[in-house]
């Protein structure tokens, strides 16, 4: 081979490893392989014609199987039937699914780059921060339920479940909605609490009775007017604690007023 002839075919050579290296690289870019080592990747340039092909086939190739394990990672994770998020070390939202954006109650778009921790409801805000700052020290927090607030306004319980990735800088977490019957029987547990501090503190006697007369329910200054106890008086009816000459007339105010309007004008009696 002449000299000239020479030169042609190195340039040749080196133009193909060139190119090569530049689509290995475009090929791997989400692999983070360094150039050094896509150089080893190639063959020897005396059998480098030879084998390009297939070389590039096999890297074609993984980069087929690496694309179709994105592809079914992403639908995993948006079609979870659980709110899906990656979250940075600070909370803030790096991604999520549709569930997650749903269980907050905004679109997708609006959600990525705000912090997770402005939805925690103030009640939740101190447990969640404890398990999130657990979560980059031990590597999980788990079986947390939480209360989330809505822009809204609107709230849900959710159960937070969260691991760290292997980044080490994110975590993921998934929360799923807690049957709402939770949150109906906590504001029915409030309401019963405010119920019950407004019911012993009136300064007159109060007493809940049923349609057969049964007392089921008095406030202690009831009980001191009468001198029973609570236990006692539950065992006892209206009619029991009033004089028998009152029962005609306390039925005919039930029947007339109280079934017809619901309420009756003010009376005296003995008890």
């Amino acid at each position: 081979m002449n000299k000239g002839a020479r030169i042609i075919e190195e340039k040749t050579l080196s133009q193909i490893e060139s190119d090569t290296l530049l689509e290995l690289q475009q090929l791997n870019d989400d692999w983070d392989i360094s150039e050094s080592d896509l150089r080893n990747l190639l063959p020897e340039p005396d059998v480098l014609p030879a084998n390009i092909k297939a070389l590039k086939d096999k890297l074609l190739l993984a980069s087929q199987i690496s694309e179709a394990a994105k592809r079914k990672y992403s639908a995993l994770f948006e079609n979870n039937p659980c709110g899906l998020f990656i979250l940075s070390e600070k909370g803030v939202i790096i991604e999520l699914n549709s569930v997650g954006a749903m269980i907050l109650g905004m679109k997708k778009p609006q959600l990525i780059n705000r912090n997770f921790k402005f939805f925690i409801s103030e009640e939740s805000r101190t447990e969640f921060n404890t398990c999130f700052n657990t979560i980059f020290k031990t590597q999980c927090c788990s079986n947390l339920g939480v209360k989330l607030r809505k822009l809204d306004g609107s709230q849900v319980f959710v159960h937070i479940d969260a691991a760290i990735n292997e980044d080490k800088v994110t975590c993921y977490l998934s929360a799923s909605i807690i049957a709402e019957q939770k949150l109906a029987d906590e504001s029915l547990q409030r309401a019963e609490k405010k119920y019950r501090r407004l019911h012993e503190s009136l300064m007159d006697g109060f007493v809940y009775v049923d349609m057969d007369g049964r007392i089921t329910e008095s406030n202690e200054i009831y009980r001191s007017m009468l001198g029973y106890t609570a236990g006692e008086l539950e065992k006892l009816s209206y009619q029991d604690i009033t004089p028998e000459h009152w029962h005609p007339i306390e039925a005919k105010i039930v029947y007339e007023q109280v079934l017809v309007r619901g309420f009756s004008a003010v009376y005296e009696k003995e008890y």
